[in-house]
């Protein structure tokens, strides 16, 4: 009876170690399986991502691509110039005197207009508005860019524009102590309106004399009139 008591109890404990031994393998295995599907469930995450980056990059290509063939296809437009020319002006010869700040004098423009109205020809001093001088295009205008002067439409109000570029330089007389010596440098381009280019263009300087750098000035300015009066103002 002992001995079957024995025997009961060890195959008992056999049958609770298989039955622990089983249940840690299941247990086992289920973590697998677990780890397994987070890590496909992961890969599925990263390779998702991949795709939506890849799609937006494209989408975003297709969107500059289209931007730059919509452009081609239709620049943008020029602006429109002709509203800088003050219209009903009909002359020979335009011209616009400014200073190294690009400020229209308007004094030296009357003078020199002078000068060419004495030879016969019909001008005027206002054919740009002043707005126009703070802009790229005048200096474009300047150098004769041909586009621009299409552009203005010069031809459609005079046959030359006369542009003028002023600079100013001072220091102390050497000759008379106390004195000062102003010199005026002026560049020129005379633009044909019918031919869209430089019709021609010069430079010449001249000193004036004075007990300061005002009077100075205005002799130097002066000098300038006359001698661009004796041999600047032909249009030929």
């Amino acid at each position: 009876m002992r001995n079957k008591l024995i025997f009961l109890l060890i195959t008992l404990g056999v049958l609770i170690g298989l039955l622990f031994m089983i249940s840690k393998i299941r247990m086992s295995k289920e973590k697998l399986v677990l780890e397994e599907n987070n890590t496909y469930s992961r890969k599925q995450n990263l390779q998702d991502s991949f795709r939506n980056i890849s799609a937006t990059n494209n989408s975003n290509v297709e969107e500059v691509k289209s931007q730059v063939e919509t452009k081609l296809i239709d620049p943008p437009k020029s602006e429109d110039l002709s509203s800088f020319v003050n219209h009903g002006v009909s002359t020979e010869v335009a011209v616009l005197m400014i200073d190294e700040n690009m400020n229209i004098l308007s004094s030296l423009s009357s003078a020199i207009l002078s000068a060419y109205i004495k030879k016969g020809n019909r001008g005027c001093v206002s054919l740009l508005k002043s707005s126009f001088v703070r802009k790229t295009e005048f200096r474009e205008l300047f150098e004769g860019n041909s586009t621009i002067i299409e552009r203005l439409k010069l031809s459609d109000y005079t046959n030359y524009l006369a542009i003028g570029k002023i600079s100013y330089s001072f220091q102390k007389g050497t000759l008379v102590e106390g004195t000062t010596i102003c010199s005026t440098a002026i560049t020129v381009h005379i633009i044909s309106a019918k031919y869209k280019t430089i019709h021609k263009s010069f430079s010449f300087s001249v000193n004036g004399n004075g007990v300061n750098e005002i009077q100075a000035k205005e002799e130097s300015i002066q000098k300038l009139i006359n001698l661009y009066n004796i041999e600047y103002s032909s249009l030929q």
